[in-house]
């Protein structure tokens, strides 16, 4: 759902010619929810591609991918802390009910 509504709110937005908020902590939050989406999206997209890869072609799985493993690994450690910060964010915007509730929906 995110992935669909977050570029049309930014193209609405910007044919109205609005903000999306005007407090400066609430556009940091917004755009930390953003990375940790993007985070996500890599992380999945890089484990597909490895997934292909592997079964395409068995003799890629050895030893020299332990680098991209590790990556990846990191990556999804890194999206699974931000998916708790994401939360924090979307509780923290109903409670101030910054921007409405669909706002808060579209965080999550």
């Amino acid at each position: 759902m995110t992935l669909i509504a977050w570029p049309i709110a930014a193209i609405l937005r910007h044919r109205g010619g609005r903000r999306w908020s005007e407090q400066a902590t609430a556009q940091r939050c917004h755009l930390a929810a953003r990375l940790v989406l993007v985070l996500q999206v890599l992380v999945i997209a890089a484990a597909a591609a490895l997934f292909v890869a592997g079964s395409a072609n068995y003799t890629i799985l050895n030893d020299t991918l332990d680098p991209a493993l590790v990556v990846i690994y990191a990556g999804a450690w890194l999206s699974a802390f931000g998916s708790v910060l994401t939360l924090w964010i979307a509780w923290r915007f109903w409670r101030e009910r910054t921007g409405g509730w669909w706002r808060g929906c579209i965080t999550l």
